[in-house]
Order: structure tokens, then sequence, then C-alpha cells
């Protein structure tokens, strides 16, 4: 068995233990897999962070952000993109890393039966979990447009509105007819676990954000079935408000649409976790020489060492400031 000695280079503690899970987890059925944080071979590294270039092996970027690969600093990238890039890229938003919500999404149709229709049309009407509030605006212009129809729940940090902050966001989001489930932006391809989520959690996804989801992922599409999700247009919101209403005070049609699968391809899943460990073992079958692909040509380089310096510039003046600031 061929020993691959890596890295996993990301600053949250939490994200480096997921990531370094699932990607080993995956490794690991082909290669013995040794975690060498001095002098890894491939180093696994988030796409918006320069701190991977003190590492001279090969460098895999992942995106769990509205942000690019930059292939001057990378040899791979993995995110949200629908692009080509020779060998170097590969599709696989971040969504599909909640491996239990995806699951859940996929068996919905089926498992929605045994639930009672009672129940169902008859829980409260919309939540609204967020956080961050520094994302589009649009997210919040149409939350206080719906809170002009119906009172919307919000449980998260940003605009709440229910007295305490939502710890069980699938528990919590069951409890509702709708989801509010924007993005923090509008991006092709930049598809995140709030539809996902929403959608497990047996309610209608009321959606804004990657305009290019609809449709079959055999087509360049995301995958997502248009009958399964409300789709608000930021041009004219008026339509998905009128479909909210529609569904929400006809319970012949909210069920109707309750039961649509979120997935178009029978084959959502499989597609991606083939296509990522295809992409995975072309990258380590390869010597590590072999694996290069960013190139070692001067100009490359000096953007390199460009960035090197920028960033210990940036570290010294905050490293000045922190040691005469008191708090």
């Amino acid at each position: 068995m061929k020993v691959i000695k890596i890295k996993f280079l990301f600053r949250r503690k939490a994200l480096k233990e997921w990531y370094s899970e699932i990607f080993c987890g995956i490794l690991s059925s082909r290669y013995k897999v040794i975690i060498d944080e001095d002098k890894p071979d491939f180093v696994f590294h988030e796409a918006h962070l320069i701190d991977v270039i003190p590492f001279s092996g090969v460098r895999i970027a992942f995106s769990s952000e509205n942000v690019r690969t930059d292939f001057n600093i990378s040899d791979y990238g993995i995110g949200f993109d629908h692009i080509k890039f020779q060998d170097r890229y590969i599709r696989f938003p971040l969504y599909l890393f909640y491996s239990g919500s995806v699951k859940a999404a996929e068996l919905r149709p089926e498992s929605i039966l045994a639930l009672d229709v009672q129940n169902l049309v008859n829980r409260k009407f919309c939540n609204f979990l967020v956080s961050n509030g520094t994302a589009s605006d649009f997210r919040s212009q149409f939350f206080l447009m719906l809170c002009q129809y119906r009172e919307v729940d919000s449980g998260g940090n940003y605009l709440n509105s229910i007295g305490y902050q939502v710890k069980d966001k699938s528990t919590w989001q069951n409890e509702y007819k709708f989801s509010l489930c924007f993005e923090n932006s509008t991006t092709s391809g930049y598809l995140t676990e709030k539809l996902i989520q929403a959608y497990a959690s047996n309610t209608i996804p009321i959606y804004w954000g990657d305009p290019d989801a609809f449709g079959s992922l055999h087509e360049g599409k995301g995958g997502i079935n248009p009958e399964a999700v409300i789709w608000v247009d930021p041009l004219n919101p008026e339509i998905a408000l009128a479909r909210i209403k529609e569904l929400d005070s006809t319970p012949g049609l909210y069920l109707d649409m309750l039961k649509k699968p979120l997935f178009i391809d029978n084959d959502h899943i499989l597609f991606f976790e083939n296509s990522l460990k295809d992409f995975l073992f072309s990258i380590f079958d390869q010597d590590k020489e072999a694996a290069y692909r960013r190139g070692f040509g001067q100009v490359r380089l000096r953007v390199e060492n460009r960035n090197i310096a920028r960033s210990s510039i940036i570290k010294s003046f905050l490293n000045y400031f922190k040691k005469r600031i008191k708090f």
C-alpha cells in the first residue's frame, strides 16, 4: 500500500478535524495515510488563505466560502464553481459534507408519507435562522417583506424575534411549513447546506442564491428540482410572495409540493462521491514530483514571494498594536 504524508491546514480546529476525517476516510481506502505537520508531501488548505505558502508540497485548496482557488498558489482546487481546468479542479459543494442532511433530503419523498398530514399543514408559518448580518441586503429585505404577510420567526443572532438562539436547527425547522434559507451571496454554483437542511427538515425552502442550482447535474447544473423550492427573484420578489401565500392557504397544493423530490438526478449523491474519489485518486496515485501543477517559473514564484512578504508585514503590524493596546 502506497504511503502518503499529508497535512490539513485549517485555522479553525473544528473544521480541521471535520475535513481531515472525511478526506482521510476516502484516502485510507487506497493508501497508508500519515499525518505529517512539518514536512508533508501534500497539503489540504483553505482556498482563501495563504498560510500554505511556506509548505513546498503539493497543495490542494478547498473552498468552504464563496471564493475561488488561486491556481498560482495551489496545484489543485475543490470548490463550488462550474469550471473546468485540466485535471486541477473539481466541483464538490460544501453541502455534500453534511452527509446526514443530504441523505435525509434524498429520502424525504418517501419518509414524509409516514407523517400525519394535519400536523404538517397546521405547523407554524416560517422560520429564519441567520447569524451573519453582513451578507446581502436582499435577504433581510425579503424577510421584512414576508413579515408583512405573516410573522416569520427568526431564531439566530441576526434579527432575532423569539427571545433565544436556536441550538437544534433541524428540530426547530421541523416545526414550520416554510424555511427562509437565502445564501449570503449569489454566484453560479455557490450552493451551501442551507437549502439542503431546510428541505431535510420537512419544510418548503424559500431560496435565493445559486442561479444555476436548478437542472440536472449531467447538464452542468446544480441538480436541484425547481418544483421542490420557491425561488425568489430579486427583480420580481412579488412572484415568490404570491406563491408562498397560495401554498400557505391551500393545504392540498402545499402537501403536493412537500412531496416533490429535491434532487432531479437519481444518482445525485453517487455522482459527487465518485467524482471526488476519482479526483483525489488521480492526484495521489502520482509520485509527488509528478503531481505538481502550479509550476515554478520566475514570475509565479515572484507572486508567491510577494504574498509571503505582504503576510509578514500584516502580521508584524497586528502584533505591534496588540502589544500596545490594553483592554
